[in-house]
């Protein structure tokens, strides 16, 4: 190709999640796509014309009763079989098909030269690969996908290139310029960064580089939140998204954080320029920090909430947060620095199970930080694990009794399933954390396995079933938070019917 910048048209376009909660709101649809709008200002500085879309609410606000009177019933969407027939024989069950023909005629790829999904987590993975197969049918424009999904895990699904044509794997902007570029006649696709892509009967993947935090912008929505149903509908809760700080000092034994990003923070002139920026062009002084900890630092974090404080900034924010470095005196200015909400991993009431996680805290210890928390008018919202291996009927009682004893002090719950998921310690070392026989389903980049020396997975999964209902039960039994937020942060509904 031979256009101009100006002339080169990019359609960015940010998935839905394969799930549904009847007559519950969609979360996502609350906070725009981050990493999207960091791609689009990062282009149009460079003259180029970038569209986005959000399927994420325009899908929930056809499927959502509280948003509309009538919308399609999206149940075969929590079908994994569905999503299998896809990925392993390209069959797409014809209701679903229905659906995704339905969302594409909402808007229009016509006349752009590249299109991008933005594949956050494996439920935007699902819904991604339906939409792009459609796609694939109606157009030849070169598809791309990126995101953390992808850059984890997209190795694990060499069929994606049966949809899409690249994948970007890590951080995204000069690897999707230099692809633009190549689709220009200024580059050689040698020359991409980080892109995966197939070739002579192979999939090629080029050298990985990183790019420092400190070079991100900020990120641009122009275009994008007009459509936004959830900004007009639910305005209170309705979050810019921001990241401080990229990496997570601790290494939970469940998580692959860790192969994604290593530490680093932006600096506090940066954040606050753009804090500031971000809050008099959209209105809104409501941000969603999307760090994966917030608190890596106790020092970066006491030293930004001075300067929150002392520049008058006058935000309102939430963030993710270890349970273990949070005084009254850190979690005092935290509060006067605008902080609303606060989402902890709590994960376990038992001291035997967060030891075995390496959560770096015990069931005390975390009691004391949700206290002190609330004292200072944060709310919490606390997430728990159920079915880790080895967790027994004592456990998940420690855990129930955790819940009963500080029902004060959370606000919301979300309450999910063990997965043991590619690159996690237990994934690498599993006989060493009590884990034989690891299968990896054929679809999801979670792993079937037996506790070594303890449950085969049959009786695993029962198990895991029994004791979210316990934990649930107990939850919406106990929780007296606003019912908005019982429903945003209860993950009682089934992601997947597993094997």
């Amino acid at each position: 190709m031979t256009n101009t910048n100006s002339n080169f048209r990019i359609k960015l376009i940010f998935p839905g999640k394969f799930e549904v909660r009847k007559q519950y709101f969609n979360s996502s649809s609350l906070i725009p796509p981050y990493g999207m709008g960091i791609l689009a200002n990062f282009l149009r500085k460079r003259n180029y014309h970038v569209e986005q879309e959000d399927l994420s609410a325009r899908i929930h606000h056809e499927a959502s009763p509280c948003l509309s009177e009538k919308g399609p019933d999206l149940d075969i969407l929590n079908n994994i079989d569905t999503i299998k027939q896809l990925l392993l024989n390209g069959s797409v069950d014809n209701e679903l098909d229905s659906f995704i023909k339905k969302i594409l005629a909402s808007f229009s790829v016509e006349g752009f030269h590249l299109i991008g999904f933005s594949v956050i987590s494996s439920l935007h993975f699902m819904l991604t690969l339906h939409i792009a197969k459609r796609l694939k049918q109606k157009t030849d424009v070169p598809i791309v996908f990126g995101g953390p999904f992808i850059t984890l895990y997209s190795h694990l699904y060499p069929e994606i290139f049966d949809f899409a044509d690249y994948a970007i794997i890590g951080e995204g902007m000069i690897p999707l310029l230099r692809l633009i570029e190549h689709y220009q006649g200024k580059a050689h696709i040698s020359e991409v960064p980080n892109l995966a892509y197939r070739a002579g009967g192979g999939i090629i993947t080029n050298p990985r580089q990183y790019y420092p935090i400190e070079d991100v912008p900020v990120p641009d929505f122009e275009g994008l939140l007009g459509g936004f149903c959830s900004k007009q509908t639910f305005s209170d809760y309705f979050r810019l998204p921001y990241q401080l700080t990229r990496g997570c000092r601790n290494r939970c034994r469940f998580c692959c954080t860790h192969l994604c990003v290593f530490m680093e923070s932006k600096s506090y002139g940066k954040i606050i320029r753009e804090l500031t920026l971000m809050k008099k062009a959209y209105n809104n002084s409501k941000f969603y920090f999307c760090d994966d900890t917030i608190n890596n630092s106790y020092r970066y974090l006491d030293e930004l909430c001075a300067l929150f404080i002392q520049s008058k900034l006058n935000i309102q924010w939430s963030s993710y947060a270890r349970a273990d470095n949070l005084d009254m005196h850190l979690l005092r200015k935290m509060s006067r620095a605008g902080c609303e909400f606060l989402f902890f991993g709590i994960e376990s009431g038992s001291d035997k199970i967060l030891k075995a996680m390496n959560k770096g805290f015990t069931a005390d210890q975390a009691r004391d930080t949700l206290k002190k928390s609330y004292k200072t008018g944060i709310k919490n919202i606390v997430s728990f694990m159920v079915g880790y291996p080895h967790e027994t009927e004592e456990d998940i009682l420690a855990t129930k009794r955790f819940i009963k004893a500080n029902k004060k002090y959370i606000y919301g719950m979300r309450i999910y399933k063990f997965n043991l998921e590619f690159g996690s310690s237990i994934y690498t070392n599993p006989e060493r954390y009590g884990v034989s026989n690891v299968v990896k389903d054929p679809v999801l980049y979670w792993h079937m396995f037996d506790e070594l020396n303890g449950l085969t997975w049959p009786e695993k999964k029962r198990q895991m079933d029994n004791h979210e209902k316990q934990v649930i039960d107990l939850a919406f039994t106990n929780i007296k938070g606003r019912e908005f937020f019982k429903r945003l942060f209860s993950d009682y509904y089934k992601l997947f019917n597993r094997k």
